[in-house]
């Protein structure tokens, strides 16, 4: 794995402060924000139409196209 010189100086800064490794320091920094992304509840995306859940308005319309063509 690559860390950005300035962002390892960083962490190197924490581990000097608490007297921790910078090993130590990068994975709780880690596993704290997995925590949080874990944590946080998804929100689908939600729009309300007219047809139902279930039907592809793309298929519908190559469905008339073929439709229109057969009766001609």
């Amino acid at each position: 794995m690559a860390i950005d010189d300035e962002l390892y100086r960083q962490f190197e800064e924490i581990a000097r402060r608490e007297q921790r490794s910078v090993r130590d320091v990068i994975e709780e920094t880690l596993r704290s924000r997995l925590r949080e992304a874990a944590a946080q509840r998804y929100e689908p995306l939600v729009h309300h139409s007219a047809l139902a859940p279930d039907l592809d308005p793309q298929r519908l319309r190559a469905l008339a196209d073929e439709l229109a063509m057969a009766t001609e």
